[in-house]
């Protein structure tokens, strides 16, 4: 849990790579992941919380949470992680549809006269 006087914030993370082994970049991203979790540990205010890669565009986008775009800037360059770019970003999730389990069963017509 974020103490109330430490804010951390979302943090994009762009890299141009060429196309990539993808085993060997999942390899680098589960490094990331593991620096972050070490750092947490020892206090430090950053999170690894998921890539994409977009082949056609030769992209890799990070997303870490955060105090500040120099905490993630150095935790890239302390893994040897290339950086293109660092954006503070904003992340928007949409509800899941509910499953059929979860689905609300149709109310009687109250209209309805009983037997």
């Amino acid at each position: 849990m974020t103490p109330p006087h430490r804010r951390v914030s979302l943090f994009l993370v762009e890299r141009y790579l060429p196309i990539v082994d993808l085993d060997e970049l999942a390899v680098t991203v589960a490094s990331a992941a593991r620096v972050c979790d070490d750092q947490r540990k020892a206090g430090a205010m950053l999170r690894y919380l998921h890539s994409t890669y977009v082949p056609g565009d030769e992209t890799c986008f990070c997303v870490f949470e955060a105090e500040s775009a120099h905490a993630v800037s150095v935790l890239n360059v302390d893994i040897d992680f290339r950086i293109d770019r660092i954006s503070p970003a904003v992340s928007l999730h949409t509800a899941p549809e509910p499953s059929p389990v979860t689905r609300p069963r149709p109310v009687d017509n109250p209209r309805k006269k009983l037997p």
